[in-house]
């Protein structure tokens, strides 16, 4: 109806298909989500979600607040996979203490740049998508993300980026 729609998963594994839902915020677990129609704005929270947004003009928004947001930081599993996921349209946002650690020169914005293999560099770049597409993103260890972002520039203690990596269907 009319309004603004917010539902909250509990913290247990979840499994829904929602419409004209505009805000839909993750348990703690392992949710799986599909999104038939309508915006949406959506934090997972903790646990490596699967979201399939509406293939439509509608502009989706994916929030992240904490650096537990999509799973535990530096955590080899549990990452959360986005499909239909349209670039230059729908969103990825930053919020709360996670933009405050990823924001390195404390400008208020974060800059994104689109960086091939070898060309990251830790002591400039805050957020990169990938230009080359992984073979996967669910390997041991991440070992095709690592493999398709290679040899990090300028690596230091404390250093950090945001990336985003694609197989050619999930973000």
């Amino acid at each position: 109806g009319s309004g603004n729609d917010v539902v909250t998963l509990g913290d247990t594994v979840n499994t829904t298909t929602v419409t004209g839902i505009e805000t839909l915020i993750g348990g703690a677990n392992t949710d799986t989500v599909s999104v038939s129609s309508g915006t949406i704005v959506f934090q997972g929270n903790a646990g490596g979600d699967v979201l399939t947004l509406a293939a439509n003009s509608a502009v989706d928004q994916l929030l992240y607040a904490t650096a537990d947001d999509g799973s535990a930081a530096g955590a080899n599993s549990g990452f959360d996979q986005v499909s239909s996921f349209q670039t230059g349209q729908d969103q990825i946002v930053l919020t709360g203490a996670l933009r405050t650690l990823i924001d390195d020169n404390s400008n208020g914005s974060l800059s994104g740049a689109s960086r091939a293999q070898n060309a990251i560099d830790l002591s400039t770049d805050e957020v990169v998508t990938l230009s080359t597409q992984t073979t996967a993103l669910a390997d041991d260890n991440y070992a095709a993300v690592r493999t398709a972002m290679g040899t990090l520039q300028n690596s230091s203690a404390g250093a950090d980026v945001l990336v985003l990596a694609n197989n050619g269907t999930s973000t």
